[in-house]
């Protein structure tokens, strides 16, 4: 028996097979268009919020930098002002020594070479000072404005500027912001400049950054040339007549002035009544050499105790009433610090969400595809766009092999910020839902 051909019933079958697969091509096609406009928001997002982030952290390591270089100006200004201290304290004393040497004639010319190589060393390190202190107290200043500019460069106009560049660089049918639940407002105003009495953090860093010798320079040293008379040593210290050497380099307490002090006194045992001839007390007898320089800063009776005055308290008068004076110096620095009303445990950390968006008019592939649910939840398809929520945090790294990072999340010296990606918190969902559904009114 011979079949017939294919009657109409099958060409309408085939017609409307071919037809669901072309159907379904452009539905896939076009939920690809979807997924990848979808997978591009986020890329974005996460772009946007680590630039955001990023710069935060510089803006931070910027802060710390210009800290440490004002506290290093100061530093240096403490150490010329001890240098210039001493160096009068060691002409004086070449001096008193050529006076002393003076009558022994074979002495005469080789101390006078000495006396002369040091008061000219004193007058070279005088001027050389007297140039180094306002330079370095200028640059402070400049290095203060700087920071200020600096933290200009971080309000919230500047970051959603940042924001908007970074998506738009990457793709121009994308629009992202950072939402209400950000601490860039935060981190706005948690870094401020600390003038006054709130310098005190500052001052003890750079105190703390002087040498030993800057901070006090003393001893005492027995002067076996000189034995003791006029009492009875009851001892082989007391027996010889002493050197006492004090010297010091400190801030007024007003923070307004280096000072630097250098004092030599001979000491001599005296007996303690004319019925107890035994020798029982020791004072200041011959001022040997002083010296004394400040930063044309009113004079500090605090600091006398570590400069030698109780000590040699005549020996301190002179090098007082002519100690030299350096013009130019404006004053110990201000710097930028935290605000702690800003952090209630005291540590600091700063959070940025963005948020990015594409509209419906701007994809094709949206159309078809309003009402699909999300593959990946961090993406949120909203009415007639998609949303791309990216959480970025500021956070200060830890240094396993130095133990100061909790002193710097007290204050700003240490520059060890860095950036990552971390998990949105409900509030930040909560606040891209708020914002996407103001968006889609």
């Amino acid at each position: 028996m011979t079949r017939g051909r294919p009657e109409g019933f099958l060409l309408l079958a085939g017609l409307g097979v071919l037809s669901l697969c072309g159907a379904l091509f452009v539905w896939v096609a076009l939920l690809g268009g979807v997924l990848s406009d979808k997978q591009r928001a986020a890329h974005l997002a996460d772009t946007a919020a680590l630039s955001a982030a990023g710069w935060f952290a510089q803006s931070l390591n910027y802060q710390a930098y210009a800290n440490r270089a004002i506290a290093a100006n100061e530093i240096m200004i403490a150490q010329s002002m001890t240098l210039l201290a001493w160096v009068d304290y060691a002409s004086r004393l070449a001096g008193n020594s050529a006076t002393v040497a003076s009558v022994v004639p074979a002495l005469q010319p080789l101390m006078g070479y000495v006396q002369e190589a040091a008061t000219l060393s004193r007058e070279v390190t005088k001027g050389a000072v007297s140039l180094e202190v306002p330079f370095r107290s200028g640059y402070t200043r400049a290095l203060l404005a700087s920071q200020e500019a600096m933290q200009v460069a971080v309000s919230p106009f500047a970051t959603q500027s940042l924001v908007n560049e970074v998506v738009w660089s990457g793709d121009r049918r994308y629009f992202g912001q950072y939402l209400p639940s950000s601490d860039v407002t935060r981190f706005y105003r948690a870094v401020e400049t600390k003038q006054h009495t709130q310098r005190e953090p500052l001052a003890d860093f750079v105190s703390s950054g002087l040498d030993s010798w800057s901070r006090s320079r003393g001893y005492d040293q027995r002067l076996y040339l000189l034995p003791t008379t006029g009492c009875i040593p009851t001892s082989i210290d007391k027996a010889f007549s002493r050197f006492v050497k004090r010297g010091g380099t400190a801030l007024t307490s007003d923070l307004s002035s280096w000072q630097s002090n250098d004092t030599l006194a001979i000491h001599r045992w005296a007996k303690r009544s004319w019925w107890r001839p035994t020798c029982s007390s020791i004072n200041e007898s011959i001022s040997v050499a002083w010296g004394a320089s400040d930063s044309r800063g009113p004079y500090d009776r605090g600091l006398e105790d570590r400069s030698g005055y109780s000590a040699n308290p005549g020996t301190f008068s002179r090098a007082n009433s002519d100690r030299i004076r350096i013009a130019g110096y404006l004053g110990f620095s201000s710097f930028r610090d935290f605000n702690p009303t800003q952090s209630a445990d005291g540590r600091f950390g700063f959070r940025i969400p963005i948020l990015v968006r594409l509209n419906a008019d701007q994809s094709e592939s949206l159309r078809l595809q309003k009402s699909e649910k999300d593959i990946d939840p961090s993406l949120v398809t909203s009415g007639n766009a998609i949303w791309a929520l990216s959480v970025a945090e500021v956070r200060q790294r830890e240094i396993p092999e130095r133990k100061v990072v909790s002193q710097a999340r007290q204050h700003l010296f240490d520059p060890f910020w860095s950036v990552s990606l971390v998990g949105s918190s409900p509030f930040d969902e909560a606040a891209a839902a708020l914002v996407s559904g103001l968006a889609n009114k």
